[in-house]
């Protein structure tokens, strides 16, 4: 509910019924100085140059990772880097944490927590799955079964195609399922297996 009072106006009050208009915030841009982003599924994907700041100007220093996600990363000729056989997965972690320790020549040190964030990329489905794969003969149009899609991409939509010796028989319905086009009917005497590849 929104209160509305003017001083400018004729009117004086009155209440109004208001929808939600927030938004989900939008990941940091990757050319935001002060995010670190990286894409998911990339091998050895760099995170940027690592800088120490330091009055000795002509020291040498050392680095160490630590952390919950230290595993995945190293750090190569300066820059922070997930290892050559490490990638980020989204849907398992939107953002990594790690700790950098730099110790300089003299055996001090300077400690910096680093939270990267990863963008979701659109995954490849995996798999695919149909709730049944034998029908009763001579019934025209009948349900074959349900199709389901395994995506690591929670609510992504799929288009189908169907192939093979028998695919002029078959149907995907917008539900997902396989059927027999209306008309079409199995016989077993004719052909007891029925073959096609969606």
């Amino acid at each position: 509910t929104l209160y509305f009072f003017s001083s400018s106006s004729t009117v004086t009050g009155g209440v109004f019924t208001v929808s939600s208009g927030a938004e989900e915030p939008t990941e940091p841009p990757i050319d935001d100085p002060d995010a670190l982003v990286i894409s998911e599924n990339d091998l050895g994907a760099v995170i940027g140059n690592v800088v120490v700041l330091d009055e000795d100007t002509d020291d040498t220093h050392t680095f160490v990772l630590s952390g919950e996600d230290a595993a995945l990363f190293e750090i190569v000729d300066g820059e922070l880097k997930l290892k050559d056989s490490a990638r980020a997965n989204y849907e398992e972690a939107d953002k990594l944490y790690i700790t950098i320790i730099a110790t300089d020549s003299s055996g001090l040190s300077v400690t910096k927590d680093i939270e990267i964030t990863v963008q979701d990329r659109n995954d490849a489905p995996t798999g695919m799955k149909l709730s049944n794969t034998s029908i009763d003969e001579n019934i025209s149009g009948v349900t074959v079964g349900i199709i389901t899609v395994i995506d690591e991409d929670q609510n992504d939509s799929f288009s189908f195609a169907i192939e093979g010796e028998d695919a002029e028989l078959f149907e995907i319905t917008e539900d997902g399922s396989l059927k027999l086009k209306d008309g079409a009917v199995a016989d077993y005497e004719t052909k007891a297996k029925l073959t096609v590849s969606i």
